[in-house]
């Protein structure tokens, strides 16, 4: 997406269409408290913003935060929807975001948090137990596939040579 010098392209209260990555320009990210722009942060090429979009409970996403652009910027959307039918295919990437949304939900990832920094380590400890549990279940996937081809050519061997036998 392309925006404009001084456009918002997220609105503090708000729900944001998604996560935004920066790929061209520069965001000046706030929070307004009564008219006046505090906690001011830049963010150029390769920061993101709106995380809180794809976290965030479904029921109470909305954005913390100001962002408005210093020039042209472009930027790519990651949203939501976007976002749950991809992890479909991938149940524990899903599982690891549903935590996330969870914690958020009872309050355990400070949503503010979460729009500057992104995840917390804690449960980027869990992620990295979701992958090795991926990877070993990807391993025993593969033995298992070994396993059946080795079963099927036996199997094979044993046909032709039955059929070998019958004149």
């Amino acid at each position: 997406k392309l925006f404009a010098p001084v456009e918002y392209v997220i609105t503090q209260g708000v729900a944001p269409e998604g996560l935004y990555f920066i790929w061209r320009g520069l965001l000046r990210v706030f929070v307004l408290e009564h008219d006046v722009q505090k906690k001011i942060d830049y963010f150029s090429a390769g920061g993101f913003i709106g995380a809180e979009a794809l976290f965030a409970p479904s029921h109470a996403t909305f954005g913390v935060r100001n962002a408005l652009t210093e020039d042209f910027c472009e930027l790519m959307l990651l949203t939501r929807e976007a976002l749950d039918s991809t992890l479909n295919t991938c149940p524990e990437w899903e599982h690891f975001v549903l935590l996330v949304r969870e914690g958020v939900g009872r309050s355990e990832i400070d949503l503010n948090q979460l729009a500057v920094t992104g995840v917390p380590k804690a449960f980027e400890d869990s992620f990295e137990r979701l992958e090795k549990e991926l990877e070993m279940k990807h391993s025993a996937q593969k033995r298992g596939g070994l396993k059946r081809e080795k079963r099927r050519s036996t199997q094979e061997v044993d046909a032709e040579e039955a059929e070998a036998e019958d004149p």
